[in-house]
């Protein structure tokens, strides 16, 4: 994450950042808050016990309240 944060530091807005890898419902919004724009969820949803649409849902608000 420390690399994401320089990153947006560096260029701001004029580059798509993605995480991809350990992106989870307990580190999505750490990413976000970092710069992410992407992330690649799947064992986040395809592993959970939840429906995909729940699971799914669930995970953009987690998201979202990282870059609040």
């Amino acid at each position: 994450l420390d690399k994401l944060r320089a990153l947006k530091a560096l260029r701001g807005d004029s580059l798509l950042l993605e995480i991809d890898g350990g992106v989870n419902a307990k580190t999505i919004a750490q990413c976000t808050a970092a710069g992410a724009q992407m992330l690649v969820v799947g064992s986040a949803i395809f592993k959970s016990q939840n429906p995909y649409a729940e699971s799914l849902a669930e995970l953009t608000r987690l998201a979202a309240s990282g870059t609040q």
